[in-house]
């Protein structure tokens, strides 16, 4: 109901200032359909929505409500969605944790251990903070909502990235910046305790429309491990 009470406020506040006003709501990738085409195939804004969790058909549904509301001229709004923002310190049982505990748990102690649940070759659509707070950032202030079109979903720039890309990348940026890092172990989720089994959120996405309305893009692994070691969440210690 909260997004519900949000969208008519701004209605209100745009019919009081006669122009739609500009409102970005935040999505995630976790509102496309699991099926077998979107398997196969990267999900795009016009990917067909039926998320396997209601957490994405709930987020769906604002998606539509975004759309609708801009549609009719009462607001300006824009949906950025968001892949898994990496990284995200400290330990949480969640479907997309390994691509955050290959980082998280292992970098800043040799002695760290972190057991992941998720084969290596797993990949998962994958972005960082300061990239997404840049694009949010861009889509409010100087984009024009005509460039977005009457669908005003706009796919985060995200890449997958499996969880064996994600070590080696580790690796490598630890070395350059002489910080310790741990180890892994691929174990069965029984063997690290924890409920993931699977991820069962469509493998990747295209950034095709962000690209063309001029968010920024390109970015690597190393971008996304060097920024996590900037941020409070990591021990000063080491930078």
């Amino acid at each position: 109901l909260a997004p519900m009470d949000i969208l008519e406020h701004m209605r209100a506040i745009s019919n009081n200032l006669d122009s739609p006003q500009t409102y970005v709501f935040t999505s995630t990738d976790y509102v496309t359909c699991y099926n077998e085409t979107n398997k196969k195939n990267p999900c795009n804004e016009e990917s067909f929505r039926l998320s396997s969790v209601s957490y994405g058909v709930q987020k769906a549904c604002v998606e539509l409500l975004v759309s609708d509301y801009s549609r009719k001229g009462f607001i300006d709004g824009r949906v950025l969605r968001l892949c898994c923002v990496v990284v995200k310190p400290g330990v949480f049982d969640v479907l997309s944790y390994p691509f955050h505990g290959v980082i998280s748990q292992t970098l800043g102690d040799s002695k760290n251990v972190y057991k992941c649940p998720l084969p290596p070759s797993q990949s998962f659509p994958c972005s960082f903070i300061a990239n997404s707070v840049q694009c949010l950032e861009k889509l409010g202030e100087s984009i024009e909502g005509v460039k977005i079109g009457h669908n005003r979903v706009i796919q985060a720039p995200s890449y997958s990235f499996s969880l064996q890309s994600l070590w080696e990348g580790l690796q490598q940026v630890s070395s350059e910046m002489k910080i310790p890092v741990g180890t892994i172990e691929w174990v069965s989720a029984a063997e690290s305790g924890s409920t993931v089994k699977t991820v069962n959120s469509c493998p990747n996405v295209s950034i095709d429309k962000a690209r063309s309305l001029g968010l920024t893009t390109d970015f690597t692994i190393e971008d996304v491990i060097k920024d996590y070691i900037k941020s409070p969440a990591f021990p000063t210690r080491f930078v």
